[in-house]
This record gives structure tokens, sequence and C-alpha cells, in this order.
């Protein structure tokens, strides 16, 4: 008996299609959740005098941690520029190290 033609290309037969299609499944759901809704961790070098303010501006606004309050001020310093969220911006990825 031949399997039945899959409409995805599967047309192996019983447990062994379904675990492919499984498996195939679960990567396309877990690729799609990390890129779409996942937050991303960003890694930066900060001075003495800088990590200084933050514990200030975080006191100050009664903030919870160190992450939060650098979110806090760039949306607070994106809203106040004017920006609109979801409107797309010239974007250019910074690799220096200096």
């Amino acid at each position: 008996m031949e399997p039945a033609a899959s409409p995805y290309g599967f047309n192996l037969p019983g447990e062994a299609g379904f675990s492919v299609a499984l498996a195939l499944a679960l990567d396309i759901y877990v690729h799609m959740t990390y890129n779409i809704c996942m937050k991303k961790r960003i890694n930066m070098y900060l001075e003495a005098e800088d990590r200084q303010m933050i514990a200030f501006l975080r006191k100050r606004y009664g903030l919870d941690s160190e992450a939060s309050t650098v979110r806090f001020l760039i949306r607070k310093a994106a809203k106040e520029e004017g920006y609109v969220p979801g409107e797309k911006s010239e974007h250019r990825e910074n690799r220096s190290t200096g």
C-alpha cells in the first residue's frame, strides 16, 4: 500500500513520516518564536562613570535593575525625539570595538 502524498512533501509511511513532520514543525516553531518574539541580548562596554549615572537614574526613577533603567531611558529619549513605534528608520549595525 502506497502512502498518500502529502502537500508538504512528506511521503514517509506511519510513525516515521509523523516523526519527521513533527520535528520539522517544532523546528519551525522554535525558530519563529526566537526570531520574532523573544528579546535579544546586547552587550555594551561601559565606563565607571556610565555605571554611576545608571545607578543614579535607577534610584531616581525607582527602577528594579540596571537593564530596566537602560530600557526605560532609551524609550524616554526616543519618545522625546518623536520616535513612532513601527516606523522604519535607517540602521547600520556598528561592529567597532573601540
